[in-house]
């Protein structure tokens, strides 16, 4: 009988470590085999441990990450929000919530955090954090809802540019007869505002019926110092010093010449705009083994971090007056040349804008 005993106790120690084993393994799978980032972390939200999705999205090894501060790695304005989650997960309460945070490689993504407090008995020691990156679903989603945006201006454009134009024309011919007969600042300035509703008139038909792109080998450097000589005029009035850095090899590329003149004058125009006291812009262009890079760099009032984001939108401008196409259009040509627009700004210093064109 003491031989069955010892026999059953030996068969039930090696099935709880068999269990125990089995545990551990599944725990390992799961960490490890995780395609979302998992943190552990202790209850001052210093890193334990992080599986390799962790080190992926983060671009931190595990090593990196212990001894990583990861408050100073997340967005400003969402450290408050983090911070609340977190102590209510020390409180035993299950959390989720969304985060901003940059990367190592400066990358900023959006996450969805879930944290999952880890107790023994009544007191929680530690936190698993299961983190998703959804920053390429948010930039899907945030083009699908720009894409509605842009086909309802488009049907919109449609309507309303050609009943504003015919009005338009008969306005500006009378007001031509007109103008020997009437105060010339009155003329002048009526002939300025009707140009001005000629110009958004001509940003809406734009985006109601985009022209076709015309390919066709032209120089940078040349359609660059064309538009710099078209501007130097209201420059000099706004005591503005336009300043080009061109390299002295000639710069070919397939584009349409007429588009990336409106583009450059959009930007320059932005630039100076941003400087009502005056003060230079320096436009640079770089030549790559496939690409070019054209920068426009202003000593304006900056644009604010949070609204970086949302330039380019249909009708968000950051301007008294403006309309928010201008941006829209300079996008939508930049694209149509499979090229692309960087904008990077402070307050109170300055924007830079930059666009890269392919060269092939």
């Amino acid at each position: 009988m003491l031989e069955a005993l010892s026999a059953h106790n030996k068969t039930t120690s090696e099935s709880i470590y068999s269990f125990i084993e089995q545990k551990e393994q599944l725990y390992d799978s799961l960490f490890n085999n995780n395609i979302d980032g998992i943190l552990v972390l202790n209850t001052y939200a210093n890193v334990i441990d992080a599986n390799p999705a962790m080190e992926k999205i983060s671009g931190y090894t595990v090593e990196e990450l212990k001894n990583l501060d990861l408050i100073s790695h997340i967005v400003e304005g969402d450290i408050e929000k983090k911070l609340y989650h977190w102590n209510e997960a020390l409180q035993g309460k299950p959390q989720e919530h969304g985060l901003s945070i940059i990367n190592k490689a400066g990358k900023k993504l959006t996450l969805v955090v879930k944290i999952i407090p880890i107790r023994n008995g009544n007191q929680t020691i530690g936190a698993f954090e299961i983190i998703k990156d959804v920053t390429e679903a948010k930039r899907m989603e945030m083009m699908m809802h720009q894409s509605d945006k842009l086909s309802l201006v488009g049907e919109l454009a449609a309507g309303v540019a050609h009943e504003i134009r015919n009005p338009l024309t008969t306005l500006k011919g009378f007001l031509d007869l007109l103008e020997p007969e009437i105060n010339s600042t009155y003329a002048a300035l009526m002939q300025s505002e009707l140009e001005r509703i000629n110009i958004i008139v001509n940003e809406f038909l734009f985006l109601a019926k985009p022209k076709e792109v015309d390919f066709k080998p032209n120089s940078i450097k040349k359609i660059m110092n064309n538009v710099i000589l078209l501007l130097e005029p209201q420059s000099n009035l706004k005591n503005i010093q336009l300043s080009s850095y061109i390299n002295d090899n000639e710069i070919d590329i397939n584009c349409d010449e007429n588009q990336l003149k409106q583009v450059f004058i959009n930007i320059l125009k932005n630039a100076m705009e941003s400087m009502p006291n005056g003060g230079n812009i320096h436009v640079k262009i770089n030549t790559y083994n496939d690409h070019i890079s054209i920068q426009f760099k202003d000593e304006g009032c900056g644009i604010p971090e949070e609204q970086l984001e949302r330039l380019g939108e249909p009708f968000y401008t950051t301007k008294a007056d403006g309309t928010g196409l201008g941006l829209l259009i300079t996008k939508k040509i930049i694209q149509n040349h499979n090229g692309q627009l960087i904008v990077k700004s402070q307050v109170n210093k300055g924007t830079l804008v930059e666009i890269l064109l392919p060269t092939r």
